[in-house]
């Protein structure tokens, strides 16, 4: 074992070395990492405030308004803004930018008339009667999220690491004191959500300000011509990557919204507070370095047609960091929780010791996902968000309808979203030996 585990260390030190000659992965990484870690230890380390702010009600509330703008997130751009990084030119670029928003715009304005007239059947599916109205600023977070995501894309394209780290942090940061002040204002309900929207605006804003200050001439290129044309171009977005993601989507949302009507608000309102405070720092930093990751990548494989040196290097590094980390909050988890939130909220962290292996094994998996991009295997990615939602509401409902009980609905969640997690793992694996 001992001999084992010095084999792990030699090679995780033949990772740093390796990669600090390599394109500033590193020390790209470490920008970004450093950055996202720092913009969500903002909302966690004001969670506890918000955890006595607001109840386990309001934060189930927030929780569905959330997953309804996730949904129409995933459909509004198309996906067309997951090709900006490997266009051939800034010129293309900023045409697939501009037909991102434009469809964005659109497809907000559509949902919001769908909202008008079919509200009243979305609150009785979910027996939320709170739900009606505040649906109606669903789009609108979508469309303010498309211009963060957007930004962040172009970000990544022009090696502008610092920016983009910058641009997490005043992402997060504005949420959550917005947040915190509707809290503090003892807005009956919905305070969460208007945080939300107030902080989506000013992400938004210090994204198009960015842009006006150092870029505004490369957006000069924008024509409609150019858009129709790379529309077609690139369609396996929205023929591949979109449905994909929007199986993915729909199969993450989807348990937020099963347990709000199995269950009830409050107890979604636990689970929240657990993505909040296990999932959410998880995929945000998995997300920095699977920034990184795809630009080191995209190179590597345009010059090798493989990146599996890359792969297996960063791959076996978050790994065994993950690990240890994981493994320490497994035992830790329901104390934490109740200590830094209140007794009432030990019970989130019970939710979160459960679901701690399936988050760990969702990191890494996640922080190399991109490789099938990369390689253009997009059916390969429609194929396995199919699987994605297939197992992520085949799990739960079995847990659900066997036992009746959220904890043994959760215990079978995690094992089938870990389950595809491990595939996927394997699937960017394949995909890295070109």
């Amino acid at each position: 074992m001992n001999l084992r585990l010095q084999a792990l260390i030699d090679e995780a030190k033949s990772y740093v070395s390796a990669l600090s000659n390599r394109g500033g992965f590193v020390r790209n990484s470490f920008t970004l990492t450093m950055g996202t870690a720092f913009a969500q230890s903002i909302p966690i380390m004001l969670s506890p405030v918000l955890a006595r702010l607001f109840s386990p009600h309001e934060f189930g509330l927030f929780a569905v308004v959330s997953s309804i703008t996730a949904i129409i997130s995933v459909i509004s751009t198309g996906k067309y803004e997951t090709v900006v990084v490997i266009a051939k030119s800034n010129r293309n670029a900023v045409n697939l930018i501009a037909l991102s928003l434009i469809l964005s715009f659109l497809i907000s304005i559509i949902s919001l008339a769908i909202f008008f007239s079919f509200s009243g059947t979305v609150v009785n599916l979910l027996k939320q009667p709170e739900l009606k109205h505040w649906i109606l600023l669903s789009p609108l977070i979508s469309f303010l999220i498309s211009i963060y995501l957007c930004y962040n894309e172009w970000c990544i394209r022009l090696s502008h690491f610092k920016t983009l780290s910058l641009n997490k942090v005043v992402n997060a940061s504005s949420i959550s004191l917005s947040n915190v002040l509707f809290g503090f204002l003892k807005i009956p309900t919905g305070g969460l959500i208007f945080g939300e929207v107030l902080g989506r605006f000013i992400s938004a804003l210090s994204c198009i300000f960015n842009v006006f200050r150092t870029n505004i001439s490369e957006f000069k290129a924008v024509t409609l011509s150019r858009i129709s044309f790379l529309s077609k171009r690139y369609s396996d977005c929205p023929k591949y990557i979109l449905p994909g993601q929007f199986l993915n989507t729909l199969g993450g949302q989807m348990v937020v919204l099963l347990i709000t009507s199995f269950f009830g608000s409050s107890e979604v309102g636990y689970y929240s507070m657990t993505i909040l405070v296990l999932y959410v720092p998880s995929t945000i930093i998995s997300t920095a370095v699977r920034d990184v990751f795809k630009q080191r990548a995209t190179a590597e494989y345009n010059a090798k047609k493989n990146c599996y040196d890359i792969f297996r290097r960063i791959t076996l590094a978050i790994s065994v960091f993950s690990f240890f980390i994981f493994a320490v909050l497994f035992v830790i988890l329901p104390d934490l929780f109740q200590f830094a939130f209140g007794k009432e909220w030990r019970i989130a962290g019970e939710y979160a010791r459960i679901l701690s292996p399936m988050v760990f094994i969702s990191f890494i998996s996640e922080s190399v996902f991109g490789v099938l991009i990369i390689a253009e295997k997009m059916k390969a990615v429609l194929i396995w968000q199919a699987e994605y939602f297939i197992v992520n509401i085949g799990s739960l409902l079995l847990g659900y309808f066997v036992f009746k009980d959220i904890k043994m609905a959760l215990l079978f969640f995690m094992a089938g979203k870990s389950l595809v997690h491990l595939h996927s793992l394997y699937l960017s694996y394949i995909y890295s030996r070109g």
